[in-house]
């Protein structure tokens, strides 16, 4: 059996091949693989809590299961001024912080939109609609979601794109992006971003929180107390919205939380499970470039060379990597 952990670019005239080879005997070096759930080998491979068997048998395979995936072997569209690329993420999952440190890494290269998609009043999309002409900023968001859903994902994120791109004044690579959250934050569901999720000139970056407990429990601290603010670890374990989240949570008090699947920890897991396997089985229907990362790997620098590579883009502040 050979496994395969590969990434292939064709960019501005060459190609750049990364690839693991490794020859495996499954049923000598696998044996403790054999009868295992999808649920215990994604636990394994990303020493996650989620359920993923939730998601259903078929959802995921084990190419999944690597941190990068192959693209097609075909050119880029180049027509296009920069690398387009969105992250994929739930709320409380620290994307906020790691959209702040690819800026502080990029620089002038990297244009970010944050959540493009929502068209909640205090959200990029509903500025980004006031910007590109398309809407007034004091018109409902009914109808900003109704010309959005109108212009359909992958045109509304073509628009965002090449406004981002005509923005840009650095020489050099650049890349361009935002972030879209799932239903109930987005104003797409899955099944209306799946050409765009499909499409190969656009990259993912997929953020994910392994520990559903304190991402759980940063949604009740929010809801609770409005602190959606990102917290030093070490210096956050006495702060007093910690301590009263603790408490209440003790006592049984739950918030109702927006969404309401971050309202107990069961739905949050469950749902969980079931988005980033919709993701994840979207990814894999076409070949494309793709790479996940944790949010407990933020603090470190790794993760955003392998951005870098993936967006074709140099980290340009030492003190970010």
């Amino acid at each position: 059996m050979h496994e395969f952990v590969v990434l292939r670019r064709r960019r501005r005239g060459y190609i750049w091949i990364l690839s693991q080879f490794a020859v495996v005997f499954s049923s000598v070096i696998h044996v403790g693989d054999a009868g295992q759930t999808l649920s215990q080998r994604f636990k394994r491979t990303y020493k996650t809590d989620v359920n993923m068997d939730a998601i259903g048998p078929n959802s995921l395979d084990d190419a999944s299961e690597s941190w990068m995936h192959s693209s097609p072997d075909v050119d880029e569209d180049l027509t296009h001024r920069c690398t387009r690329f969105v992250v994929l993420t739930m709320q409380r999952s620290g994307s906020t912080y790691m959209m702040d440190r690819l800026k502080h890494a990029f620089g002038n290269n990297l244009r970010m939109g944050w959540e493009a998609m929502n068209t909640d009043p205090s959200q990029s999309g509903s500025r980004l609609l006031a910007q590109l002409k398309l809407a007034n900023q004091s018109e409902t968001r009914e109808t900003k979601k109704n010309i959005l859903q109108n212009l359909g994902a992958k045109k509304w994120a073509t628009k965002v794109f090449e406004h981002f791109e005509e923005a840009l004044t650095a020489d050099g690579n650049c890349a361009v992006g935002f972030k879209m959250m799932g239903p109930q934050v987005d104003d797409f569901s899955v099944d209306d971003s799946l050409e765009l999720l499909r499409d190969p000139t656009v990259r993912k970056l997929v953020l994910f929180r392994r520990n559903t407990t304190a991402q759980w429990f940063s949604a009740q601290r929010a809801c609770w107390f409005n602190d959606f603010g990102s917290h030093n670890r070490a210096l956050d374990q006495s702060s007093e919205t910690r301590l009263l989240t603790v408490e209440r949570l003790k006592r049984g008090e739950l918030c109702s939380c927006s969404p309401d699947y971050f309202t107990k920890l069961q739905t949050l897991t469950t749902s969980k499970a079931h988005l980033y396997g919709a993701w994840y089985k979207a990814l894999q229907a076409t070949e494309q470039d793709w790479q996940q990362i944790s949010t407990e790997e933020l603090s470190e620098g790794g993760w955003l060379l392998n951005v870098g590579g993936l967006l074709g883009l140099t980290v340009r502040n030492s003190s970010s990597s």
